[in-house]
C-alpha cells in the first residue's frame, strides 16, 4: 500500500509541475498572439533508459506524456462542441468525413455519425498503452521517432525498418516529428478505424449512462490492437488498476476470462521491465494501408 501511494504522489507531483510550465507557456503565448489557438506542449524528451526501472521512470514517463494527452482531448472536445452546436460548413463537414472514414455524403447524418466517433480517450488507457508498446519510452522507435503507440506506415522511407521485420514484408515504423503527433495519430486511429468500433460504442453507453470515459472499460475494444488478443486487453486493465491511473468503483478492471487459457505477456510487469523492445506487438499486420498507420491483427 505504501509503494502505491508513493508512486501516486511522484506522479501526481512530477505531472504538477510539468503542467503548470506548459501552463505558463501557453498563457504567454495566447496573451502575445491574437487569436492564438491552444499550443502544442513543448517538453524536453527525458533519457528514460537513463531513469531506474520502476517507479521514477514511471512516474517519469506519466508526467512527460499527461500533457500532450490532455492537449489533444482538449482539441478533441473542442471539434466535438462545435459538430454538436451545428456550427460546422458542409465543406469542414466533408473534410471530417474523410478524416473519419464516414462514407455519407448527406451532412445530417455525418454530423450523427463524426458524434460517434469524435470523442475524448481516457487518459488510463492512452499511457498504459504507450507504456507497452514504447516499453515506458525507452524503444528504437520512441527514442528516435517519437513513436508510443506501435503505428505502422508502407511507403518505403516513412519510417524506421524493424529489425526483426518478417522477409517479404515492407511496413516500417512511422516517424513522428514530436510525441504530440505520435498521440493525434493514436486517438484519430482508435477513433476513426471500423476494427475499434467496439470501443466507441462502449464509450458512448457510458456517456448515454452519464458515466465518464472509463480506460478499462473501453480497453475491451482493442481485442483487435494485438495478436496477443484477449490477453492483450486484460493487460491493459491490469496496468491501469496497479498503476491506480483511474477509479473503478464498477469493477470494468477485472479481468476478462478467455476460453483458451494464454500465457501472461512479457509486458505484464513491464515497470521492471529493463530491456527496450522495438514495439509491443512486433508481429502485428496490416489490414490495410491506412494513413495513420495502426491497424488490426489479420
Amino acid at each position: 500500500m505504501q509503494r502505491h501511494i508513493t508512486l501516486g504522489l511522484l506522479i501526481s507531483l512530477a505531472t504538477a509541475f510539468v503542467i503548470g510550465h506548459i501552463y505558463f507557456n501557453l498563457q504567454l503565448i495566447e496573451s502575445t498572439t491574437p487569436g492564438a489557438s491552444v499550443a502544442k506542449p513543448t517538453l524536453k524528451k527525458p533519457d528514460f533508459k537513463a531513469i531506474p526501472a520502476g517507479r521514477e521512470r514511471k512516474a517519469a514517463f506519466f508526467a512527460y506524456l499527461t500533457p500532450f494527452i490532455e492537449a489533444e482531448n482538449q482539441k478533441i472536445a473542442s471539434l466535438r462542441s462545435k459538430i454538436a452546436k451545428g456550427n460546422m460548413k458542409p465543406a469542414e463537414l466533408e473534410q471530417l468525413a474523410k478524416r473519419y472514414r464516414i462514407k455519407t455524403t448527406d451532412t445530417k447524418a455525418i454530423e450523427q455519425q463524426l458524434l460517434k466517433k469524435v470523442d475524448v480517450i481516457p487518459p488510463s488507457l492512452v499511457l498504459t498503452q504507450a507504456a507497452i508498446e514504447s516499453a515506458w519510452g525507452t524503444s528504437r522507435f520512441a527514442v528516435k521517432g517519437n513513436n508510443y503507440f506501435g503505428q505502422w506506415c508502407f511507403k518505403k522511407g516513412c519510417g524506421l525498418v524493424p529489425n526483426q521485420r518478417i522477409e517479404g514484408k515492407n511496413h516500417e515504423v512511422r516517424v513522428f516529428k514530436s510525441p504530440q503527433d505520435s498521440v493525434s495519430a493514436y486517438v484519430l486511429n482508435l477513433n476513426s478505424h471500423p476494427a475499434y468500433k467496439e470501443l466507441r460504442q462502449a464509450r458512448a453507453q457510458l456517456a448515454q449512462q452519464g458515466a465518464a470515459p472509463s480506460g478499462c472499460y473501453l480497453a475491451t475494444g482493442l481485442e483487435s490492437y494485438s495478436e496477443k488478443g484477449m490477453a492483450y486487453v486484460n493487460t491493459l486493465k491490469k496496468m491501469i488498476r496497479s498503476n491506480r491511473l483511474e477509479q473503478d468503483p464498477s469493477g470494468h478492471g477485472k479481468p476478462i476470462q478467455v476460453a483458451t487459457p494464454q500465457p501472461e505477456p512479457e509486458t505484464t510487469d513491464v515497470a521492471n521491465q529493463d530491456s527496450a523492445p522495438e514495439t509491443g506487438d512486433v508481429t502485428r499486420e496490416a489490414a490495410s494501408s491506412s494513413e495513420d498507420g495502426i491497424v488490426p491483427s489479420t
